[in-house]
């Protein structure tokens, strides 16, 4: 039949685990969806599915069934989020969506509290600011790093683990392979890892009644995105909440909070450069952080700013203007959270020479962003808004990055210009006169 068909779901021992999987059949493909949790028994309700596969279904834009029963909330929640996720990326279309039953079972006597925790500034500014609550860590093997890289596995397991330790929290670790089925449909940080995330959310269920998911952005930069605050609290059921948390805070503002936990600039984690192209891996070093990166040159500004760097081993690389100018953002989101390092560090330094620097990479970016602008639309774009407002703030940064390529074509025109100006009247009565 032509259309996506997932479940039921099938539990089974699987060494000292429990493995939960399901079928995934559309006309193109079979495949196995599974998870894996050690120590700790999984919810098995087909509901787990639906997070990690609606919108890839709505990418391929054939109607949905679920072979099993979900929930009668999770159910309700459906259109509107294939609403708003239609809104953002139009290329998925709205599906039917059908399933063999419902159930509005009441919640479980499951009572703790977790958050998904990768060692990260987002994972421990919404530890820290929930310490009290949360009772239960979450760690994901196959979302950021492969599952048969195994030396990075063993290493964040084990960095990982220490911190709950410290903390004294248990760390729930599920493995799946997940971000491997939905690669083939959609963007895993686009698009879809906010779905897989609730999806392991809902495996939890026997345990957790709410867990905090926690933001990559502020209010401030809440673009389309496959983990925002208007999705992920529709995937809950009646057995489990799902929170979206962290919006109100920049990136800095998390630094200042983590500046006051040892134990978090200890083990601070928030590099991905070490995460290589799969099958190519290797022998690894023990180092959490480049400190070479986009992502890691802006966290050691973010802490520079909160006044942490100099207290945080897992950056080993110094903070020079050099490293900074030569960073690039590569993306807008990146780029939005330089702009706000600027912001601080201009009230903090003045006149700097690190601020002279990352002044430089912004407006670098900056000129990257109008070049590749100008590609996509073409003569249109000077006619509009945001070209008129920007040339005019920038004026003088644009000549001096165009005059060294366009001397010559930028001298002409601007005669012709001038001798509009001048003549333009004359040469127009006199044409007049001929005529």
């Amino acid at each position: 039949m032509n259309q996506f068909t997932i479940g039921p779901i099938i539990t089974q021992q699987d060494g000292d685990g429990i493995k939960v999987s399901a079928q995934v059949s559309s006309p193109a493909s079979i495949t196995k969806l599974w998870f894996r949790t050690t120590g700790i028994s999984p919810w098995a309700g087909e509901d787990i599915l639906i997070p990690a596969c609606l919108f890839c279904a709505m990418q391929t834009g054939l109607p949905l069934h679920v072979r099993g029963t979900i929930s009668a909330r999770q159910a309700s929640n459906l259109d509107l989020l294939q609403t708003i996720f239609n809104k953002w990326y139009p290329q998925c279309k709205k599906i039917p969506v059908s399933w063999d039953s419902l159930s509005d079972a009441p919640a479980t006597d499951a009572t703790g509290t977790g958050c998904f925790f990768s060692g990260g500034l987002d994972s421990f500014y919404t530890y820290l600011k929930h310490e009290a609550e949360i009772d239960t860590l979450v760690l994901v093997h196959g979302f950021d790093f492969w599952l048969d890289d195994h030396v990075l596995r063993q290493q964040v397991s084990d960095e990982m683990q220490a911190i709950a330790n410290k903390l004294g929290k248990p760390l729930i670790e599920v493995e799946t392979n997940l971000r491997e089925f939905t690669d083939q449909f959609i963007d895993w940080g686009l698009h879809s890892f906010g779905g897989g995330l609730a999806s392991i959310a809902l495996l939890l269920s026997n345990h957790l009644d709410r867990i905090y998911l926690p933001s990559s952005e502020s209010y401030a930069h809440l673009d389309a995105c496959g983990s925002h605050p208007m999705l992920d609290p529709l995937w809950g059921t009646e057995r489990l909440e799902i929170i979206h948390d962290g919006c109100e805070a920049t990136r800095v503002e998390k630094a200042q909070l983590i500046a006051q936990s040892d134990i978090a600039l200890t083990h601070l984690r928030v590099c991905y450069q070490n995460l290589l192209e799969k099958g190519h891996y290797g022998e690894r070093p023990k180092k959490w952080n480049c400190g070479r990166c986009e992502k890691c040159v802006r966290t050691m500004l973010n802490l520079h700013i909160a006044g942490a760097l100099d207290r945080c081993p897992t950056f080993r690389t110094p903070l020079t203007s050099d490293l900074v100018r030569q960073t690039d953002p590569k993306y807008d989101l990146a780029f939005f959270h330089m702009e706000e390092n600027l912001h601080h560090l201009r009230e903090m330094e003045g006149d700097s020479e690190l601020t002279h620097a990352l002044s430089e990479c912004v407006e670098n970016y900056r000129r990257q962003r109008v070049i590749r602008l100008i590609s996509e639309q073409g003569e249109t774009f000077f006619t509009s808004a945001p070209w008129q407002k920007f040339a005019d703030q920038r004026r003088n940064t644009l000549f001096k990055s165009l005059w060294p390529l366009w001397r010559s074509w930028l001298t002409r025109e601007s005669l012709k210009e001038e001798f509009k100006r001048l003549f333009g009247k004359q040469i127009r009565g006199h044409n007049d006169k001929q005529a």
